[in-house]
């Protein structure tokens, strides 16, 4: 609809509303480029301070959690929530999430837990990377070594899936998979690219 306009004083009709067809949206990326709506998986948001107020530093992380599956020595394909999260800083961290709640922790004061990884990316390929949960940790980081090679998977098209082993308790295991979706879009947009 039009605004239209009235006379202030007898209340008259001086310009009749119009009812205007709606555009719709326009999107071959996920994004609209008329409104700025994403229609993707990921959105970007922003770290908060002590005040729980926004700052300025993004990230980059999925609008609902992955449903996944985990098992260990006492289950077997369980339910298991994930979500990936990339920042400005290029760190990209995994949460996960036993039987949908269960945040996977590491509680030592001391020790770190290591985690072998294995992506496997839309053509096929499987690429052996590696992440660290550190000490009182609540994520599974990509070791530095990998970053760049996960990103130019997120980056890419289709959907990435990764094999999360504990290093030391082979027996559990996450299995996540990531469709890449608006990733690329969203992440050059923030970096300038």
């Amino acid at each position: 609809m039009t605004e239209g306009k009235r006379c202030s004083e007898r209340g008259e009709v001086l310009v009749t509303q119009e009812t205007v067809p709606a555009l719709g949206h326009m999107t071959e990326s996920g994004t609209c480029e008329r409104c700025g709506q994403s229609f993707g998986d990921w959105r970007i948001d922003y770290y908060v301070d002590d005040f729980n107020q926004p700052t300025d530093e993004w990230y980059i992380t999925e609008d609902e959690y992955l449903v996944s599956t985990f098992s260990n020595s006492a289950t077997t394909n369980s339910k298991l929530y994930a979500n990936v999260m990339v920042d400005l800083d290029d760190n990209v961290m995994i949460f996960l999430y036993e039987y949908g709640s269960r945040q996977i922790k590491n509680s030592s004061e001391r020790y770190w837990d290591e985690y072998n990884i294995t992506m496997r990316t839309p053509d096929g390929a499987d690429h052996k990377i590696t992440g660290t949960m550190y000490c009182g940790d609540d994520r599974v980081n990509i070791d530095d070594a990998y970053i760049d090679e996960v990103l130019t998977a997120l980056k890419g098209e289709g959907n990435v899936m990764f094999r999360i082993e504990n290093a030391d308790r082979t027996v559990e295991s996450y299995m996540i998979e990531v469709a890449t979706s608006n990733f690329a879009e969203l992440y050059n947009a923030q970096t300038g690219q």
